[in-house]
């Protein structure tokens, strides 16, 4: 088995929305434009078939698709994380293998939900789980801490025997929560070979930051790519006072989109990328609903203070 490395999976990797028509069907002739928007951005890489991109709602067959659009049209200027969304150990494997010949550089392995669910959850199921698709799939993979109260938290104990995995590069930490952040870096980072942990906290980007963040896996990072770099880079380069200076311009928009019920930030996102003329619609794929027209005005007085239009 291939040792891959961590330090291959560190910055931000954007997760991008789905544009769609209203009919809810897949825009495939926007698409295209839309990719190489994000590509000429910078970023290190894009996050294919995540909850970002409606991926739940997704069939199979489209998951495929857009995978293979990703891949031909990004052609090799930036990296590609497949989302794999799996209920069971051989389907995780067989989709991680399809993305594997498609040309995707590694997977992002979601929790099978709601096997996952119930406390106290044993360390040996999520190991197990992770570990056998690890085995199958030789390439590189990203674990998924996901929002505390929607999936399991995993336990440091967890964490350690998971880091230990030698196709696992990196985790994304969307737990929302500071103190499971500290405790996710402190256990990646003492391990022989360190773990990347990418921040999936959109309305704690800069503070997740400045705490250690190797980088960050977001849905944020599908309008304001170039934001969130030039964010992270600031941070990274001890650079404070320019970094939060940037996120005093886009962050209102990111703690606004990402505020609860989560679920809305995707049709709350697509509005943002419609003012930019990226998008044609808002649509999303029922039972998804669109925002409402004083939502609509609030974002877009947000996205004119991000510099987003």
């Amino acid at each position: 088995m291939t040792v891959y490395n961590p330090e291959e999976y560190k910055g931000i990797f954007a997760a991008p929305v789905l544009p769609m028509l209203e009919n809810e069907e897949i825009d495939w002739d926007t698409l295209p434009g839309y990719i190489n928007w994000l590509v000429e951005q910078r970023p290190t890489g894009l996050a294919i078939n995540m909850d970002a991109g409606e991926g739940h709602s997704l069939s199979k067959a489209e998951r495929r698709r857009v995978l293979e659009t990703y891949v031909k049209h990004v052609n090799g200027r930036c990296k590609i994380l497949a989302g794999i969304i799996a209920n069971t150990v051989q389907e995780a494997i067989d989709l991680g293998l399809e993305a594997k010949q498609i040309g995707a550089d590694a997977i992002v392995l979601f929790p099978p939900l709601p096997l996952f669910l119930g406390s106290p959850l044993p360390d040996e199921i999520p190991y197990t789980f992770h570990a056998e698709v690890a085995k199958a799939v030789d390439m590189p993979m990203i674990i998924f801490q996901f929002p505390f109260g929607t999936g399991p938290e995993y336990s440091a104990s967890l964490l350690k025997r998971l880091g230990e995995i030698d196709q696992i590069v990196a985790i994304k930490d969307a737990s929302f929560d500071a103190l499971k952040h500290l405790e996710i870096l402190d256990v990646m980072k003492s391990l022989p070979r360190p773990i990347s942990v990418l921040t999936g906290a959109d309305q704690l980007l800069f503070e997740e930051f400045v705490m250690g963040a190797d980088g960050a896996l977001i849905g944020f990072a599908s309008t304001l790519t170039k934001e969130v770099i030039a964010m992270f880079n600031a941070v990274n380069e001890r650079r404070i006072p320019e970094a939060q200076a940037i996120w005093d311009k886009i962050g209102p928009l990111a703690r606004y989109a990402w505020r609860r019920p989560f679920r809305d930030y995707r049709p709350r996102m697509k509005e943002v990328l419609v003012a930019q003329g990226l998008f044609k619609t808002a649509a999303v794929r029922a039972p998804l609903l669109p925002v409402s027209e004083a939502e609509r005005q609030r974002i877009m007085e947000l996205a004119r203070h991000a510099g987003a239009i």
